[in-house]
């Protein structure tokens, strides 16, 4: 468990950086893209990782679902993990996963994170200068319409 906990640190600093270069994307928004939930999740992480999905859907159109693994789906596997509060969450490119800390308090908060670390997922990377879900650090700020346009950059609209 000390291995895992010190991998988490390095992802924290990695995630908590200010204008980095955009990760490789996991998924296309615009494909069907299945948010599958640990085996261990709790009902209000699982609540938490639909209303990120929801929040993706109600700004560009991503065709988000949540739940196991389907063909023709991309699976995006979401886990949450304990870890100190500095840490809300990484999308580790690695294990092709996100990860989300366990112990944020506010479930709000946690939602966002998961958003964020979907916004990785799908090829953004943090920005400054501007409210956006893709702040590092943030918790407060949900997904808004120029972050849409980012991912509209990279990968066109979704057709509804």
């Amino acid at each position: 468990m000390r291995h895992r906990a010190a991998g988490l640190l390095v992802l924290l600093t990695g995630c908590a950086g200010g204008d980095d270069g955009p990760p490789p994307p996991m998924a296309d928004p615009c494909a069907v893209v299945v948010l599958v939930p640990a085996a261990d999740s709790t009902a209000t992480e699982k609540a938490a990782i639909a209303d990120a999905a929801s929040m993706w859907t109600a700004v560009f159109g991503a065709h988000l679902t949540v739940g196991d693994a389907t063909d023709g789906a991309t699976a995006v596997p979401v886990r949450f993990a304990s870890a100190a509060l500095a840490f809300l969450g990484a999308y580790e490119v690695e294990r092709r996963d996100l990860v989300i800390n366990r112990d944020i308090p506010d479930e709000t908060m946690s939602s966002i994170a998961v958003a964020h670390e979907l916004g990785h997922a799908f090829g953004l990377a943090h920005v400054t200068g501007r409210a956006s879900v893709m702040n590092a650090g943030n918790g407060t700020v949900r997904p808004n319409a120029a972050d849409a346009l980012l991912l509209a950059q990279l990968w066109g609209t979704c057709a509804r």
